[in-house]
């Protein structure tokens, strides 16, 4: 595993009648999940090792038929170690 974990959400623009193929597709693809789809527009969370592989998911969900735009709407970069570390929650109000 790398040392940096990329985690990113894309909002996918497809037609109506794309939702099957895109959700074979997304069941495909390990790094991406369905979060919440609304009409034709849908939102995926994919988690990488680095930017290129994010780039390239979201050249194969251009790529399905049906789907109109793929657009990066947030990217986070973290340590993984960090990312897995417990979370104190003694000071949680």
């Amino acid at each position: 595993m790398s040392e940096i974990l990329h985690i990113a959400s894309f909002v996918i623009q497809h037609r109506p009648e794309a939702a099957v193929g895109l959700d074979a597709a997304i069941e495909q693809l390990p790094c991406i999940e369905l979060v919440l789809r609304q009409g034709s527009r849908s939102v995926v969370l994919c988690e990488a090792e680095n930017e290129h592989l994010l780039m390239e998911q979201v050249d194969v969900l251009r790529g399905i038929e049906g789907v109109m735009g793929c657009s990066l709407v947030h990217h986070h970069a973290e340590a993984t170690a960090s990312l897995m570390e417990e979370m104190d929650h003694d000071d949680a109000p």
